[in-house]
């Protein structure tokens, strides 16, 4: 069901305390899972933690940093996706298991180590709420975001725009050379993502 996910992160919560004197919990993500760091960050659950780190985070299908490319990453079911959050507002969720967006994921070895598809309830949950801005506005730890500055998937120029014309004191780090998953598997990116959790662990 659409909101698993968040009584998920609150289970994990509760089956980790006590919190060691002078530990912090950091929420980190990378690119939907720091869509869904935003989600918590800005829903009712922010409060659980002590900081959040987003790195090249999914905002939403029409935020600015929504790169318009020829060879799409992602194929969203717009029509299934319209029909099942329709049905979804009128309380029904019996096709909410239903596929409505499939990745670019090799055939033969992908569904091994990536999920090819989400269903409309993974998609719609495994992101910010509906109005993502007020996710950000909502905001209430702090919180950084990292992008690298050749992101092929999303505009990593526009992300500073957006979180400065939301919450200004939030800040946004353009990691020179790096592209999408450079956050996440190179050492300068490491390195970075090190630092940030050092600041917000203070």
């Amino acid at each position: 069901y659409v909101g698993q996910l968040d009584n998920d992160i609150v289970d994990l919560l509760a089956g980790l305390e006590p919190l060691p004197a002078g530990g912090k919990r950091i929420l980190v993500g990378h690119s939907s899972g720091g869509g869904f760091v935003l989600r918590i960050a800005g829903g009712q659950f922010g409060d659980r933690f002590d900081g959040f780190l987003m790195l090249a985070p999914y905002l939403s299908h029409d935020a600015p940093t929504v790169q318009v490319r020829g060879d799409a990453w992602a194929a969203p079911a717009i029509p299934r996706i319209i029909a099942l959050a329709i049905l979804s507002g009128l309380g029904v969720h019996w096709f909410d298991g239903l596929p409505v967006i499939a990745f670019a994921v090799p055939a033969e070895r992908g569904s091994r180590i990536r999920t090819p598809t989400y269903s409309f309830r993974l998609w719609a949950n495994f992101a910010p709420h509906r109005d993502w801005q007020a996710d950000i506005r909502n905001i209430r730890r702090p919180a950084m975001v990292l992008v690298g500055a050749n992101d092929e998937l999303f505009r990593a120029d526009q992300y500073a725009p957006v979180f400065r014309a939301l919450r200004p004191e939030i800040p946004v780090e353009m990691i020179a050379n790096l592209d999408h998953m450079g956050p996440v598997v190179s050492q300068q990116g490491r390195a970075a993502v090190i630092k940030a959790l050092d600041l917000l662990s203070r």
